[in-house]
């Protein structure tokens, strides 16, 4: 449920940012994630949706795009993106050398579409 104050946050930058350019209403929201969030977005939605009602915000889509991470060696320094699914040993498919998940856990607000 760590979604919620993440969510709480995102809708004040956007009714903000509307408000300072005379938008009469939000429409979408598009939100990028990194790959190593564990963010929800089934509850980023819900949350959104529940703290929206009454204001400029309701009924606004929320996109939400998580940005794939990268496997790479420690050895020849290969990298996979996030769709590499290591084998057990995590070893690196050129070289057997050990394979490390790289991202991050932030979140960016990409855009507000407002009318």
């Amino acid at each position: 449920m760590h979604e919620l104050p993440v969510i709480e946050k995102i809708l004040k930058i956007s009714l903000d940012a509307a408000l300072e350019n005379n938008a009469k209403k939000i429409v979408s929201i598009n939100i990028e994630i990194g790959a190593l969030s564990d963010f929800q977005d089934v509850w980023m939605k819900k949350f959104f949706d529940a703290l929206a009602k009454g204001t400029i915000a309701e009924g606004a889509i929320i996109k939400v795009d998580k940005q794939p991470g990268e496997f790479r060696c420690v050895k020849c320094n290969n990298f996979i993106r996030e769709e590499f699914i290591p084998d057990r040993k995590n070893q690196c498919p050129k070289c057997s050398g050990e394979m490390i998940l790289f991202g991050n856990s932030d979140y960016i607000i990409k855009d507000i579409e407002v009318i």
